[in-house]
């Protein structure tokens, strides 16, 4: 399993998790749309990740949730040698890190 692999399943029960609930909630259909779109997209494999993206081809060993400064989520993959931000400032970013 590659790590753009990993994302992408992670990612996809996220999202479909956040499909559901907004369904139960009776959210606006525009709002359902989108999030259909997504799924769509992720299910045929197409993400958009920013930053060092040949990262995305490497083998997926393990990663480990963590907080940064100011307390936002990231993943650090393959002991570390690979950074995710999920949530980064202008949307999905990779990069090398530092082996520890």
């Amino acid at each position: 399993m590659t790590i753009r692999e990993k994302i992408i399943e992670n990612e996809l029960a996220y999202q479909k998790d956040r499909y559901a609930k907004l369904k139960e909630m009776g959210a606006p259909a525009v709002i359902i749309e989108n999030m259909e779109r997504v799924i769509s997209e992720l299910t045929a494999g197409d993400i958009k990740v920013t930053g060092e993206t040949e990262l995305l081809d490497l083998d997926y060993f393990n990663g480990e949730v963590k907080k940064g400064k100011g307390g936002k989520i990231y993943v650090r993959m393959n002991n570390g040698s690979v950074l995710y931000f999920p949530n980064a400032k202008y949307g999905r970013f990779i990069r090398k890190g530092d082996e520890r």
